[in-house]
């Protein structure tokens, strides 16, 4: 099939719905066979995989990527089929979901066998395009455990054992642990560029410091008015005609996920 070159408006949110209604049909097929003998449960199996693959090619060649990803998940939970493997990262690629994308063929690349590899064409050089699209992460800290979240997104814990991949751009990177104050930095990352973050988490036991206990005002022989300081204040105010600054802080806006349109990477899909 030839490359799309289509845009999916479908969000995130709707993909997640589509993955779950998929899901329920997943397991409707599974009570559907329950009955049936050993002999034609993989068969059945295997119908309704194949009837997936051809949901997922029609929903590519109609430009519904979101709904190809649904049908080719599914199929490939029901078949192993590895080739589905290819497909999904291509349908990913064109939501402009690169992170997914990228994982998908690196998926591809170490379980398929080497003569269904040898039919994507330059795959290795697919696999860096789409890799210089996207922008790398190493964060250190020193709290094993701890969730390292960009732009609010889980993508690992430390320690990590590589580079975490995500959208370029401006980016909130949050460092958080169970009983540690969080920690959070603002970095710009760059496509095909690595970020170090060094995350220092300070317990929060350490900033629970109770405040000391008020004197009572018979110990000083009086309450505030009585102290010679306060009508003094007072007087100096007075002259001078003091102003108070309130600075107002301002919700501060969610970073944007990236800047790089989808459908950037030509990733025809194989017919397998």
């Amino acid at each position: 099939m030839a490359p799309w070159s289509g845009r999916s408006t479908c969000s995130r949110g709707a993909l997640a719905l589509a993955l779950a209604a998929q899901l329920a049909i997943g397991q409707a097929f599974v009570a559907r066979v329950a009955c049936a003998d050993d002999a034609s449960i993989d068969a059945k199996r295997e119908q309704m995989a194949a009837d997936l693959r051809a949901r997922a090619d029609a929903a590519m060649d109609g430009g519904s990527f979101a709904d190809a990803v649904v049908s080719y998940r599914a199929s490939y939970e029901m078949s192993r089929n590895p080739a589905l493997l290819y497909n999904i990262a291509s349908a990913y690629e064109r939501l402009g979901d690169y992170p997914r994308a990228l994982s998908y063929l690196e998926q591809f690349s170490h379980v398929a066998p080497a003569d269904l590899k040898a039919r994507v064409p330059r795959l290795d050089d697919l696999i860096a395009s789409v890799r210089a699209k996207l922008a790398r992460v190493v964060v250190r800290c020193n709290v094993p455990g701890a969730r390292v979240l960009v732009r609010g997104t889980w993508l690992g814990s430390t320690p990590t054992s590589a580079a975490l991949v995500t959208m370029p751009g401006p980016a909130r990177v949050e460092v958080v642990a169970d009983g540690y104050r969080p920690f959070v930095r603002e970095v710009s990352l760059a496509p095909g560029r690595e970020t170090r973050v060094n995350a220092t988490l300070v317990s929060s036991a350490a900033f629970d410091v109770p405040p000391p206990a008020p004197e009572s005002a018979a110990h000083h022989g009086g309450g505030i008015t009585s102290q010679w300081w306060f009508w003094t204040g007072l007087g100096v105010l007075a002259a001078g005609g003091a102003a108070i600054a309130v600075v107002a802080l301002g919700n501060q806006s969610r970073a944007p996920s990236g800047d790089i349109a989808p459908g950037r990477v030509s990733a025809p899909l194989v017919t397998w």
